[in-house]
């Protein structure tokens, strides 16, 4: 993996900080944001047959790891490889 030229470490820092400094805010939102799509029933039918949301442990499970797979965006430095 390359590092793009447009890529502004100080600018990458600062949107780190604004994460940290918000963290709760912003994961309660993504939260919310994930329960309110449970109510529109074709989105949560595609999530049901994709067999990684059809039980209460695989969703879960799947959810989880979209969560700190978010978080470790804010916790390391951007490096290729």
């Amino acid at each position: 993996m390359k590092i793009p030229e447009w890529y502004d470490e100080k600018e990458y820092n600062k949107a780190r900080r604004f994460y940290w400094d918000n963290c709760f805010q912003l994961t309660s939102s993504m939260l919310l944001g994930l329960v309110a799509v449970f109510a529109i029933p074709s989105i949560l039918r595609v999530l049901i047959s994709s067999r990684r949301s059809n039980s209460t442990y695989t969703a879960y499970r799947r959810y989880l790891s979209t969560l700190l797979h978010t978080v470790s965006w804010f916790e390391h430095d951007l490096t290729p490889g």
